[in-house]
């Protein structure tokens, strides 16, 4: 009797305690490239803190997320962001696989503004020099 009781209040207990929570996992690839996996691309779950980065495979997974809709925002410095609206699940895995493609830049303009700053610094560079004699 006393054996039974233990395991009813082991199987009420692990029931109370587990938590009902879904995950989402994916693939970002580089759509500029082949399809090439995006290595170190931000995921992250939108108006939270919780975020992770994709590994050399370009695979992520955000686990523990509660029941319901969710915004996944994916970036990479120099590519496009996206958000991502994904509905999780209880106990469920929810596959997200997307692409980010490159965002074009004008080179001339970057120029421009590393020509301004380079003469600005070596200003400030010289001023310093001609007040410590």
């Amino acid at each position: 009797m006393k054996n039974i009781f233990l395991a009813c209040l082991l199987l009420v207990s692990t029931h109370i305690f587990s938590q009902d929570n879904g995950s989402v996992k994916g693939k970002i690839v580089d759509v500029t490239m082949n399809n090439e996996p995006l290595l170190y691309a931000n995921v992250a779950l939108k108006d939270s803190e919780r975020k992770v980065q994709t590994n050399f495979h370009g695979n992520f997974e955000i686990n523990n997320l509660t029941a319901g809709e969710h915004i996944i925002v994916v970036s990479y410095p120099g590519y496009e962001t996206i958000e991502v609206p994904v509905v999780v699940v209880n106990n469920t895995i929810t596959k997200v696989d997307k692409g980010l493609s490159a965002i074009a830049l004008n080179l001339e303009d970057l120029y421009i503004a590393n020509k301004e700053q380079t003469t600005i610094a070596f200003e400030n560079i010289s001023a310093k020099k001609e007040g410590t004699k």
